[in-house]
């Protein structure tokens, strides 16, 4: 896995195996056979190469398929979520930029963390659960009926129901995940 995600990271960023290893100080023999699986660098090699692409070494070894924690990634959750949440009442959209503020306050302190991999990923599923809430009202016939159906509300409370079991669980896991650090 580590030789795929070293060659992703090389040709998303413009580099030739030679560029690379000239900024790397590493041989262009040992970068191919990094990306080929001939050869597994050392610790440090790791270390390195993660800094000079800005990424976690669990996601460049292939542990993670979170690349980084940094604000951009979480900037961009939070804002699709307050734009999908924009045409809800004032209370909750007031409501949900404080969960979404103290979320946002939280995971950047455990950005400093060495071991906070598990509490990112939880951060992750809990933004993809109010997207689907909002989701699901959005798709829901009887929002835009004067004389809805019975069975598209029973479909969409259900719909949200679940999700809304899926939000508490993760909020659960995401707090149990920071009680461990």
């Amino acid at each position: 896995m580590f030789g795929t995600r070293l060659k992703e990271l090389r040709t998303a960023h413009g580099y030739t195996l030679r560029q690379l290893g000239k900024e790397l100080d590493i041989s262009y023999s040992s970068l191919s056979n990094y990306e080929n699986g001939v050869q597994q660098p050392n610790y440090e090699t790791l270390e390195k190469i993660a800094t000079f692409f800005n990424v976690r070494l669990d996601y460049l070894t292939g542990k993670s398929d979170i690349p980084s924690f940094n604000g951009l990634v979480f900037n961009d959750d939070i804002k699709s979520i307050q734009e999908s949440y924009n045409n809800a009442p004032l209370m909750i959209q007031e409501k949900l930029s404080l969960i979404l503020d103290n979320l946002y306050l939280i995971c950047n302190e455990l950005m400093r963390s060495p071991n906070s991999t598990q509490c990112m990923e939880r951060f992750q599923d809990i933004m993809k659960n109010l997207l689907s809430i909002q989701t699901i009202a959005q798709k829901s016939s009887f929002v835009d009926s004067a004389m809805p159906d019975l069975s598209d509300i029973e479909n969409a409370y259900k719909n949200y129901q679940s999700e809304k079991n899926n939000l508490v669980s993760n909020l659960d896991l995401f707090f149990e995940s920071l009680r461990k650090h």
